[in-house]
């Protein structure tokens, strides 16, 4: 039985023990805590995130010495948590206790901008006394900053292309698509390697799901005769533009604000909102027909999101890989083959390129598989997320053996299909409730407002990399910010004039 006794150090204050392991010292535990600080190199002005508080002396002595530092304690045994002592600063606590997981804590009280200053410290003794807790916090710490890291480097290469999209988007769809609540078996088709396995499977039941495609899935379907209900676009740029070529016509387009606009030919767009920049303003007085999902780095996520908030029936995943097979990343066709190819020369083979792609982008081997960062991170938001309808990863007869699994999310062949049966995804077409002179009226009003008051939100989109360097050094001048702000009332400006046009 797991035992935790409260004693009195040599100096009057309060140590515990943990079964046989003291968490503290019986001698003087704020002076073991300090000379454990001390061996610790912490951004005065950063986020420190304790696996392990204790009783509370790290916090206590870390707000008293850097009082600019954001504190996070993460306290792995309750009753430790409960006789801690207080801090006179501010401190973010969780403990196994509370009500909210962890990982669900850390999106709550951790910033963006908190990982590019983030300092972990790990108190060793009640780590070593509860080390599966301690596993399980380091564990979402680690899927936390990979999704923001991820959305750090994607907000600083797209964020100006994401508010023009947003404004321009808002200005010109006069009308969306609007699903009903649907109870039948949908199949979402990304393009991975293991697609192009599994393409027979879907045209032989085709008419037992609705399938919902990811764009760059689409040579694929398409060759295989396989039309589907409903794609999903995320992107604001050039690929988008390149996987476009293969929009079908009539097809709506699920997709927020931020993506790149849709092709004339498709049918009116599902607007799918996910609180961007500015995002509130625009939709917030009037009832635009939307469905809200949470924003997120991968269009696959995105729209297993809109099937948890329109769907009550099963999901099977098709070509969600989550890895490369060997040096390919994607399934064959591909709207990127003819890319490639235009790249490659005699001093630049087709395979030099695709090896080094296969080295940046995936450089962990495993086996004949390969994956990376943006891969684990995508397949880390799994274990964050409890599914109320069954969800099924594809498999193929003659397909390779996934080399991931995928938390809550269970392989299945072909004879899933025969437990569907064909319903049919109900859609309606609504008129924006605003007309596009309102609408134009309306974007001048939010562009003048952030022109008057300078707000930090939109300079992260407009001016993303001066943002990060000022988060990085700390300390902001005055030179600095200045530079910031000019940078962003001038695109601000160019923006309004665009839309007075």
């Amino acid at each position: 039985m797991n035992e935790v006794i409260m004693e009195s150090a040599k100096t009057g204050a309060l140590t515990a023990r943990y079964n046989s392991i003291s968490i503290h010292s019986g001698y003087d535990p704020e002076k073991e805590a300090l000379r454990f600080l001390d061996s610790q190199q912490i951004d005065a002005r950063g986020t420190v995130v304790i696996i392990g508080a204790g009783l509370g002396y790290l916090d206590a002595l870390l707000s008293a010495k850097y009082p600019a530092c954001k504190i996070i304690s993460c306290h792995l045994i309750p009753e430790l948590y409960r006789r801690r002592i207080e801090s006179k600063a501010p401190v973010h606590r969780w403990n196994p206790a509370a009500n909210t997981d962890i990982e669900s804590y850390f999106f709550e009280v951790i910033e963006e901008l908190d990982t590019l200053r983030l300092h972990i410290v790990e108190w060793p003794a009640e780590a070593r006394a509860v080390p599966g807790e301690a596993a399980q916090v380091r564990n979402a710490l680690r899927r936390v900053v990979r999704r923001y890291t991820g959305n750090i480097t994607t907000t600083a290469a797209f964020g100006r292309l994401w508010l023009r999209n947003t404004l321009r988007n808002f200005l010109e769809i006069d009308k969306f698509t609007v699903p009903e609540q649907f109870s039948g078996a949908v199949v979402i088709a990304a393009s991975g390697p293991s697609l192009e396995y599994q393409l027979a499977a879907l045209k032989a039941n085709r008419d037992k799901f609705q399938l919902w495609a990811l764009p760059s899935s689409l040579p694929a379907l398409l060759r295989a005769e396989i039309q589907p209900n409903l794609i999903f676009s995320s992107d604001p740029g050039h690929w988008t533009r390149l996987h476009s070529r293969y929009f079908p016509k009539d097809i709506p387009i699920a997709m927020p604000l931020t993506a790149l606009p849709p092709p004339p030919s498709s049918a009116p767009p599902m607007l799918l909102s996910q609180n961007a920049s500015g995002e509130s303003f625009l939709l917030g007085a009037e009832t635009w027909p939307r469905v809200q999902v949470p924003q997120a780095g991968s269009v696959a996520i995105t729209a297993i999101e809109a099937w948890r908030k329109l769907c009550r029936g099963p999901l099977v995943l098709a070509g969600l890989d989550l890895c490369w097979s060997d040096l390919r990343a994607h399934t064959r066709p591909h709207a990127f083959d003819s890319w490639f190819a235009a790249q490659a020369g005699r001093l630049r083979p087709h395979l030099a390129i695709q090896w080094k792609n296969a080295e940046s982008g995936a450089p962990r081997r495993i086996g004949r598989f390969r994956t990376g960062f943006a891969l684990s991170a995508y397949a880390d938001w799994f274990q964050s997320i409890q599914f109320d309808a069954p969800v099924f990863r594809l498999t193929a007869k003659d397909q390779p053996e996934y080399p991931n699994a995928l938390h809550g999310v269970k392989n299945a062949g072909e004879a899933v299909f025969n437990e569907f049966t064909p319903v049919t995804l109900r859609c309606r077409v609504q008129p924006a409730p605003l007309n596009r002179e309102k609408r134009r009226q309306k974007i001048l009003s939010l562009l003048r407002q952030w022109h008057e008051n300078s707000d930090m939100n939109v300079g992260y989109f407009l001016d993303p990399r001066g943002i990060l360097n000022m988060a990085r050094r700390g300390t902001v001048s005055e030179e600095a910010w200045e530079n910031h702000c000019g940078r962003v009332k001038e695109a601000l400006r160019e923006l309004m004039e665009t839309c007075e046009r």
